[in-house]
């Protein structure tokens, strides 16, 4: 906490006085995950900075504990979101390993208009994230929903409600499925009766303390997704 508190402070003295972002974030990345040793991610907010972060190969860990870092921005001090699960967690795959990939299999793709629109679960929890036609992910903004349809096993495997997978396993995940809000929730998945899957919600920060604002410009070459943020703690 008191970390965050610090990164917070860093933030708000010196660039409000400079006029510039509180937050810079990049990120860029293969979804397919067959190039995860060549995807990066940066951020520089006052103090913190970190230039092209990386997986490590080896431990399938961050090499200069991106993940540590960057998890100082999603909560405030109090432990609330300050920034929606989903779009944080979409940097983090800027430094994750190919079997992170395989086990929330993230998508994208560009409709008609332009916009993109990305798709992916993490531990039991289906998000989807819509930008503008422009490929703009606006904040706050209507584009961002989450649902939790599976949980993690003991072995580490998503386990799918099968109102949402032909198959049980992240692979059939059918999300036209997944946000149909027609199909109940409440129901239990795998036999556990403390996991259930969830409503169709918002997903977005609801901290009282202070909320990540702003804008991240997104690109779409092929299964390269490019992520570049400029953010504000207001």
């Amino acid at each position: 906490m008191r970390t965050a508190l610090s990164i917070l402070s860093l933030i708000l003295i010196p660039l409000a006085l400079a006029g510039a972002a509180d937050l810079t974030v990049e990120a860029a990345f293969d979804l397919s995950g067959a190039k995860a040793t060549e995807g990066s991610f940066s951020l520089k907010s006052g103090g913190a900075s970190l230039q092209k972060e990386q997986v490590d190969a080896a431990t399938g860990a961050s090499k200069s504990k991106g993940t540590a870092l960057w998890n100082t921005f999603r909560v405030d001090p109090k432990g609330k979101p300050a920034i929606g699960y989903g779009l944080h967690g979409l940097f983090k795959f800027g430094f994750s390993s190919e079997q992170q990939f395989k086990a929330d299999l993230p998508s994208a793709r560009k409709t008609q208009d332009g916009a993109i629109v990305i798709e992916y679960l993490h531990r039991g929890v289906a998000y989807q994230l819509k930008s503008e036609a422009s490929g703009i992910f606006r904040i706050p903004g209507p584009g961002y929903i989450a649902r939790k349809i599976g949980y993690i096993d003991t072995k580490g495997v998503n386990v799918i409600h099968p109102d949402f997978s032909s198959n049980g396993l992240v692979s059939g995940i059918d999300y036209a499925k997944v946000w149909d809000e027609k199909i109940a929730d409440g129901k239990v998945i795998g036999g556990q009766q403390n996991q259930k899957t969830g409503k169709v919600i918002a997903d977005e920060g609801n901290s009282s303390m202070y909320l990540w604002t702003g804008t991240i410009q997104a690109s779409l070459s092929g299964t390269w997704l490019t992520l570049k943020g400029e953010l504000n703690a207001e």
